[in-house]
């Protein structure tokens, strides 16, 4: 009889012993799992501001060179192939101010019209994790840069002044590069430089003593450079580090 009251007290003391060190805190450190790696793929949205600098020519001597503020937005989409290539391609449609002529010894020339330059590009990338390094080529478009009229061209009292309203959509081509950094997964700031070159165009001008308008040689391009920010779609909240234990 005393016997199985020891053996009763002993299996109660066991007991409660293994119920007290199952409260007790793990000593097992907890398991780091990495967030999943930061991903280009995915389309965007966004707009930017800038400057294009004009680099055609009226009349074949006379240079467009003026700055003008450019303003627009744009839309792509990207595939990251891998941990570092990255490839898209970038749609977008900006407004531009007048641009202003460059100086010329044979007459004086007024500035441009507001217009607007677009373009429609492929674009390969180099990615660190969240930066983009980028190369972008491909077609532009846009109207003329070509001033509302000018005067003298050797001639006292010569003036020109534009028939139409230079609506006319030019194609061209560009080629440019820039940076690309993404904060989170949607939210990303770029730099870009492109040069766009449009097709010769031939705007008509009434002249002094010429009873009929004639057409002046006239070449469009311009060097871009712009800041932007885009919002990136589809990609879901910045992954956070996740502790798990074991």
């Amino acid at each position: 009889m005393q016997a199985r009251v020891i053996l009763t007290a002993a299996a109660i003391v066991v007991s409660a012993g293994s119920a007290v060190a199952a409260d007790l805190p793990s000593t097992k450190a907890p398991l780091y799992v990495p967030p999943p790696a930061f991903s280009w793929t995915g389309p965007y949205a966004g707009i930017n501001v800038g400057a294009g600098i004009g680099d055609g020519e009226f009349a074949d001597p006379v240079p467009m060179s003026g700055g003008a503020f450019l303003g627009g937005a744009g839309i792509g989409y990207n595939w990251q192939l891998s941990p570092n290539w990255v490839v898209g391609v970038e749609a977008d449609a900006a407004y531009r101010g007048p641009v202003n002529p460059g100086w010329n010894s044979i007459g004086w020339v007024a500035s441009s019209d507001i217009g607007y330059i677009g373009t429609l590009r492929p674009r390969i990338g180099y990615a660190l994790d969240h930066l983009l390094i980028y190369a972008t080529g491909g077609l532009a478009y846009g109207n003329a840069i070509a001033p509302k009229n000018y005067g003298g061209f050797f001639l006292p009292g010569f003036i020109g002044v534009r028939q139409d309203n230079n609506d006319t959509l030019l194609p061209g081509w560009t080629v440019g590069g820039g940076v690309e950094y993404a904060f989170n997964s949607n939210w990303s700031v770029k730099a870009e430089y492109l040069y766009a070159h449009l097709q010769h165009s031939h705007p008509l001008y009434w002249v002094t003593t010429w009873p009929v308008p004639i057409p002046v040689c006239n070449i469009t391009a311009e060097h871009i450079v712009r800041l932007g920010v885009n919002y990136r779609f589809n990609l879901g909240p910045a992954a956070m580090p996740v502790l798990a234990k074991y």
